[in-house]
């Protein structure tokens, strides 16, 4: 999965790729390290060390862990890369976090004080940070460069840095529909055009919440901000004394609404109901 979202990202098909993926799958039982893995680790600019739930307790046919055995491949893979000065970045799935250094065998004890990111199941762009890092990565990446993505003039465009690489796509007319009807009832369609672009329509998901201060209406838009800018997806919101008016919408595809609006209100509606409980 990981490798398609990268080619995914940054690969057209109709030019030659310009993210280039070595993944080993081969059988290992039996087999030496092979050369070509030290090459192909040697060569990479980046190391990417996929850790699954179970990843830190696989073992071998005498039950011994893996990870502890000096000749495993994946331990070796992870030693060259820590050792020869790689750019190497942890990556957990399934909701773990990366395992402390204490859990690791001391050769790839460093690991563990790589900056690496948890990708949970819900949320697949976790994966944000990872692919921004391999965007800087790529020649002639410069992260001051404007946006272009979202219309308007891109110097004054105020939309957040970094945009969105994996982008997904704008649901369509039934699926926001089947939204609307069994997950959002709450919620509205509005569509009108874009402050910095009026030829361009902006369509948004909408809903008004009122709450019985002010002082409450700041503490939800705390918490909700905070699981936002952590999933880099930000509202348009407006609050005016009681009530908070909410916009969502994807910018990253031509402000069209996507699962990621749609993942954002059912928070947004989660947490609501918990403050009026």
């Amino acid at each position: 999965m990981l490798d398609a979202i990268i080619s995914g990202a940054f690969d057209s098909q109709d030019e030659f790729p310009c993210v280039s993926i070595y993944r080993d799958t081969s059988e290992r039982l039996g087999v030496s390290w092979p050369e070509e893995i030290r090459e192909r680790c040697l060569a990479a600019d980046i190391v990417l060390v996929v850790i699954g739930p179970n990843w830190l307790d696989a073992r071998d046919q005498y039950s011994r862990r893996r990870i502890d055995q000096p000749d495993d491949w994946v331990r070796q893979e992870i030693e060259l890369a820590l050792s020869s000065g790689k750019t190497v970045i942890p990556v957990a799935f399934g909701g773990r976090p990366v395992p402390p250094a204490e859990a690791l065998p001391e050769s790839i004890a460093d690991l563990a004080n790589r900056r690496g990111t948890v990708v949970r199941d819900e949320y697949p762009d976790d994966l944000q940070p990872v692919l921004r890092e391999i965007e800087l990565h790529l020649p002639r990446a410069d992260p001051e460069d404007a946006r272009t993505d979202v219309g308007g003039d891109e110097r004054q465009l105020p939309y957040p840095r970094p945009p969105l690489v994996v982008k997904p796509a704008p649901l369509g007319a039934s699926d926001l529909d089947t939204a609307i009807n069994e997950l959002l009832p709450e919620w509205e369609i509005i569509s009108g055009p874009l402050p910095e672009d009026p030829a361009q329509t902006r369509v948004e998901l909408y809903r008004s919440f009122v709450f019985p201060r002010f002082l409450c209406v700041l503490a939800f838009m705390s918490e909700v901000a905070d699981f936002a800018d952590n999933a880099n997806h930000h509202p348009r919101w407006e609050n005016i004394y009681k009530t908070l008016r909410v916009h969502l919408s994807t910018w990253d595809i031509g402000h069209r609404i996507s699962t990621l609006d749609i993942q954002l209100a059912q928070y947004f509606d989660r947490t609501y109901k918990k403050h009026n409980a």
